[in-house]
């Protein structure tokens, strides 16, 4: 008897503890959830400020202005940005590390400026000088735009080659692929900064100087590391966040489709410049990753090749050890493969069911997802 009890006992115990592991955990749909922002935008983020957790969408062209959206319901706070018209910036990203410390980054001039809640600019800070050390570069944002912890910032980096002189392609995309891509700041309010510059080489692991390899730069900040994915590989790439170097990577795989591109030759982009487009649209690849740390698992965002003009995409469940638990194959005719993890649950891009919505442009909607 005693015997028999034990083993009902571990047999509770162990589906218990199976449950906790996400491996019966079902990805659900649970609400939509609509902010009425003023506009709709895809520049949208979560952001802890004072400990209540926001939506924060910004438009850059016409309204100029980032939306505060609590996720408690409660009132919204807009954040008027059209002062740095007077600097002749377009802006790029914005970090808010409290209402009266945001910062935004525009394209090209790789100044960072620093704004309260009224918009007032009270602090520029010109990077550089700092890039000049190690080159021509243009700072850019990640899939994580460039808030790592604290007051510490990382940037992507656009290498950019000397307009001034004539250039090889294959010489430029070899010098691009070795440089680094990385240059991290360990507290952006000093009066001299301390920088790192790392992960050289980075597309010399999956391309060569023969190829365009030309995409965004996906870099997401994810316990205390940062984890890199491409179009041109079926990998993530584990960065380890203090030597900015390569410690780790994984292979993922689908149920669906190969989820990795091919580079376009030199020779061939400059025949057809539109090829490089027209790889990325007719092709699966990883899209980005997200990470839900109440259930403690990575969410692969994956689209498949196209068939009839729609594009269908999945998302992929690992575990904390970066092993495949499931695959969910999404509803390409309602979401956009595009979501933001929130105390609440996975937020997702339903744009396509709300496409034809009333004053649909006013507002931006997501659908959210959890596990049961």
């Amino acid at each position: 008897m005693k015997s028999i009890l034990g083993a009902i006992i571990f047999i509770i115990l162990f589906s218990c503890q199976d449950k906790k592991n996400n491996k019966d955990a079902q990805f659900k749909y649970v609400k939509n959830m609509t902010f009425d922002s003023g506009f709709k935008s895809g520049n949208a983020q979560i952001e802890f400020i004072n400990g209540k957790e926001f939506l924060c969408i910004g438009e850059y062209q016409k309204e100029k202005r980032i939306a505060l959206h609590p996720l408690d319901g409660k009132e919204s706070i807009f954040i008027d940005i059209s002062r740095l018209d007077l600097f002749n910036e377009r802006v790029l990203a914005f970090e808010i590390l409290s209402l009266d410390t945001i910062l935004v980054l525009p394209y090209y001039s790789n100044i960072l400026y620093c704004m309260n809640q009224k918009g007032d600019v009270w602090k520029t800070i010109d990077l550089n000088p700092y890039l000049e050390k190690e080159g021509r570069f243009e700072l850019k944002r990640s899939a994580t735009p460039f808030h790592y912890n604290n007051n510490s910032l990382i940037f992507s980096l656009e290498y950019l080659m000397d307009t001034e002189i004539a250039y090889d392609v294959y010489d430029y995309r070899k010098k691009r692929n070795a440089a680094p891509i990385l240059l991290k700041i360990e507290d952006i309010f000093e009066d001299t900064l301390d920088v790192q510059f790392g992960l050289r080489n980075l597309y010399n692991h999956f391309s060569d100087a023969n190829h365009a390899n030309i995409e965004g730069n996906n870099f997401a900040f994810i316990n205390d590391q940062i984890v890199f994915n491409t179009a041109y590989s079926d990998s993530l790439y584990i960065i380890d966040p203090d030597h900015l170097r390569i410690k780790q990577k994984i292979k993922i795989s689908s149920d669906y489709s190969r989820i990795y591109i091919d580079p376009i030759a030199n020779k061939q982009q400059a025949q057809n410049p539109n090829l490089v487009n027209q790889n990325f649209t007719t092709n699966g690849q990883i899209r980005s990753v997200k990470y839900d740390n109440d259930e403690k698992v990575y969410l692969v965002f994956v689209s498949h090749k196209p068939k009839e003009l729609r594009t269908s995409w999945s998302v992929i469940i690992l575990d904390n050890d970066f092993n495949k638990i499931d695959e969910y194959l999404m509803d390409d005719s309602k979401y956009a493969y595009y979501g933001l993890i929130s105390s609440k649950g996975l937020l997702i891009s339903n744009y396509y069911e709300t496409l034809r919505d009333v004053a649909t442009y006013d507002k931006n909607t997501y659908a959210l997802y959890d596990f049961e």
